[in-house]
């Protein structure tokens, strides 16, 4: 996968394009802030959308060692209520 960005992330989310944010969420390239914010950006897309196939990959990301997202994790949780 080529870094995620932001913009990116938009467009996934305007097609509810729910395998392609999952694929962000799951992004382990290049840590930078750009990268921080497109992971941040699809966990909040995926709370939004409230697929069922979002909460898996939710938690492993709360759970993920290699993230700082944790707050926008926990807060999508919330809004797909678990």
């Amino acid at each position: 996968m080529a870094e995620p960005n932001e913009e990116k992330v938009e467009e996934m989310e305007a097609r509810m394009d729910v395998e392609g944010l999952i694929n962000v969420l799951k992004y382990k390239g290049k840590w930078k802030a750009g990268v921080r914010d497109a992971r941040a950006a699809a966990a909040r897309a995926l709370g939004d959308i409230r697929g069922t196939r979002a909460v898996e990959p939710l938690i492993e990301a709360l759970q993920d060692t290699y993230s700082d997202d944790e707050y926008f994790v926990r807060q999508e949780k919330r809004w797909i209520g678990i």
